[in-house]
């Protein structure tokens, strides 16, 4: 067994094929890492009971980015925010059921 000197991880193959092992590991998390950069953001027309009002949220994140009043002014806004930049954006019904994407 040999050690890849990158990852500290043990591997069955001949040091060569282990070193390359490792470029390609290296590689992939590049990639993957790359591809997460790129994603175009899912924002989110909410209902939030608590307060009583109509939420924008982007997805993955804990603060709201705008309330409103209306269901009508939110969509209003996340019309526009995709109009500006290359967003997507998903509503949902008053009880939390998807509307529309």
């Amino acid at each position: 067994m040999a050690i890849c000197k990158k990852e500290n991880k043990k591997v069955q193959d001949v040091t060569t094929a282990n070193e390359n092992t490792c470029e390609n590991v290296t590689t992939s998390n590049e990639q993957i890492k790359e591809k997460a950069k790129t994603r175009t953001p899912i924002y989110r027309v909410l209902y939030d009971s608590t307060e009583r009002v109509w939420v924008i949220k982007k997805d993955g994140a804990k603060r709201i980015i705008k309330k409103y009043w209306t269901k009508a002014e939110a969509l209003e806004a996340v019309e526009k925010m995709s109009a500006n930049q290359e967003i997507s954006f998903v509503v949902h019904k008053k009880d939390g059921k998807f509307q529309k994407k």
